[in-house]
């Protein structure tokens, strides 16, 4: 025989019937909560809790990575700038900033002076580092031509004591 449960439910929540019950997993993950299936509003009514949401931005967020692998090699581009007068390095950094970040094909990018972080290994000959990042060797090509790079280029390499270029890729 089956058993009916006749108690009275709260306002808004309405009763599973056995073959409606979904698993409890589902539902601690959605609501956060451990309660008895019986006892949670229909998917309908259910408010997902910050930790659900959490998990599924999460989740997208694994699967696009793995989506990424089969993707080309990013290509990281790197600078270690010396100017002529050292205390230009903001004016370039600036230059920098507002020229090579906006350019298509530019995935990543930084620019910053020398840290001193008091180890006596860490290189510090220069004034200015630069990193930018290209998802494949198209956009690092279409980027060393660009007007904003070439631009960039004429207007400081006079005034450049050494650069150190640096490219490498990850998978």
């Amino acid at each position: 025989t089956e058993r009916v449960n006749s108690s009275p439910l709260p306002a808004g929540r309405t009763r599973l019937n056995q073959g409606d019950r979904p698993q409890a997993w589902p539902l601690r993950l959605l609501t956060g909560s451990r309660t008895d299936p019986e006892s949670v509003p229909p998917p309908s009514r259910m408010r997902a809790s910050a930790g659900a949401l959490f998990s599924l931005a999460l989740a997208a967020v694994v699967l696009a990575g793995c989506a990424a692998k089969s993707s080309p090699t990013a290509i990281h581009h790197l600078l270690f700038i010396e100017l002529k007068d050292h205390g230009e390095s903001t004016s370039l950094k600036d230059d920098c900033d507002k020229l090579l970040k906006p350019i298509p094909g530019v995935i990543g990018y930084s620019c910053g002076r020398h840290v001193d972080t008091g180890r006596a290994a860490v290189d510090s000959n220069y004034d200015l580092a630069v990193e930018v990042v290209f998802a494949d060797r198209s956009a690092y090509q279409a980027y060393l031509v660009h007007a904003n790079h070439t631009a960039l280029v004429e207007r400081w390499k006079s005034r450049f004591a050494s650069m150190r270029r640096f490219d490498f890729g990850t998978e």
